[in-house]
């Protein structure tokens, strides 16, 4: 079992000085994108490899223990930074959302996104920054591990045993063909969201196929070939697995309306994507800057208009992926429903006479075809045991025309049950 994010993750929760290696906003981008999106698909990764549902509880309650044990402040909500909120009039959201370099690049590159050691010695800059950083820290620190928290505990709510019924005992499920691979999906969060050089050293239609459209079909190959190593009691676990991703990806709920703006700004309509008819927005979104020469207030117009063009577009992909992938599970329920109705036991509520008449009558009237004995003679016997349920009722001798009346309600509904039950047994007759 791998607990290699988990371990991370509770060392930086742990980490007494972690100003000296990053800044608030470094602290925070390194627990949400590169550790918290992969320590959730480990933790769902082990989940799958534990063979019951008692395992997996102890393993639940075991991270939830280390995480207990951690030194962070567990007290640190919202209280700890709302005098730097006010202070320096910035929105809590902005910050959550890696948006303060728009919104208010002063707190970001002067407060809370710089070295406190890159500032001059005992200056007040530097203490004001430090001061303000070990509060966000802090903060941050506590909101990832409710996060964490939450998510196990949910796992531990939702804990049900996967089962399959024997003729003699019930049995868990074999923790035989297990492995599967999640490079995609392990890191298609990180991917996702790493988009720092856009308008720099790439452009927005370079980053929409290379971050968005390439990593949408490697995730679904990857989807696939797991579907295809994995035993076929574990597909639905799988793809939830994949739907909970895809759900917490980065931009997964990003609103759609925030190109609108800029459809309206330049007279174009997405369904014109991706070339826009050459309009100015489509010259805008080829735009790079790699030799640094645009001005910056220019360049600051183009990053924004890509940028909310590239989250966009993630939202849009990974719903697509998500819509993709809840297909797939309705396939694998449809399929396993399905079985259930073909291997399902069945009696006849009525006596054997009964039945054997009836058949009779359905072999005479070409409906089926029953087996033959060797003797020529048809095998009524086997053929009563090969059936499914298509007669669950009492019946008496004096209600069986009604089943054999081809004009009779009773008779369509017969006929639909053999349908419905997806014999082997072949259908000479149809009846209209």
């Amino acid at each position: 079992m791998e607990n290699t994010y988990f371990n991370h993750f509770c060392e930086l929760l742990d980490h007494n000085t972690p100003l000296d290696t990053y800044t608030a906003n470094s602290f925070y981008y390194k627990l949400k994108f590169e550790i918290l999106k992969p320590l959730k698909s480990e933790i769902n990764k082990n989940l799958m490899n534990l063979e019951d549902d008692g395992k997996r509880k102890y393993y639940l309650e075991f991270l939830l223990s280390e995480i207990e044990n951690q030194d962070y402040v567990k007290e640190a909500g919202i209280n700890y930074i709302q005098k730097h909120l006010e202070t320096y009039d910035v929105k809590i959201q902005d910050i959550l959302d890696f948006k303060l370099h728009q919104t208010n690049p002063d707190f970001c590159y002067k407060i809370i996104d710089i070295h406190y050691k890159d500032l001059r010695k005992n200056s007040p800059e530097k203490d004001e920054a430090y001061y303000v950083q070990f509060d966000f820290i802090n903060y941050f620190s506590k909101i990832m591990a409710v996060e964490v928290i939450d998510f196990i505990n949910e796992k531990l709510i939702g804990l049900n045993p996967i089962k399959v019924d024997t003729p003699n005992e019930t049995k868990q499920i074999s923790n035989s063909n297990n492995s599967i691979i999640q490079t995609c999906l392990q890191g298609y969060g990180n991917k996702i969201s790493n988009y720092e050089l856009l308008t720099k050293e790439y452009n927005f239609y370079n980053f929409y196929n290379l971050n968005i459209v390439n990593l949408g079909e490697e995730l679904k190959d990857e989807i696939t070939e797991n579907l295809l190593s994995l035993d076929s009691e574990k597909h639905l676990i799988y793809l939830d697995l994949v739907c909970e991703t895809l759900e917490k990806s980065p931009f997964f709920n990003i609103k759609p309306t925030i190109i609108d703006k800029w459809l309206v700004k330049y007279e174009a309509n997405i369904d014109e994507f991706p070339n826009f008819k050459g309009s100015e927005l489509y010259k805008l979104l080829k735009i790079n800057d790699y030799y640094n020469q645009i001005p910056h207030n220019e360049f600051f117009h183009i990053e924004s208009v890509q940028e909310d063009f590239y989250l966009y577009f993630s939202m849009i992909e990974a719903n697509k992926l998500l819509e993709h992938t809840n297909q797939l599970k309705k396939k694998y329920l449809n399929h396993n429903s399905l079985k259930g109705v073909q291997n399902k036991k069945i009696k006849w509520m009525g006596k054997p006479s009964q039945l054997g008449y009836i058949i009779g009558v359905l072999a005479d009237l070409d409906y089926v075809e029953p087996p033959i004995k060797p003797n020529g003679d048809i095998n009524y016997t086997q053929f009563s045991k090969d059936l499914l349920e298509i007669f669950d009722v009492e019946t008496t001798e004096g209600s069986l025309s009604k089943y054999l009346n081809l004009n009779s309600e009773k008779s369509q509904e017969t006929y639909r049950k053999f349908e419905e039950n997806n014999f082997s047994i072949p259908h000479k007759k149809i009846v209209s």
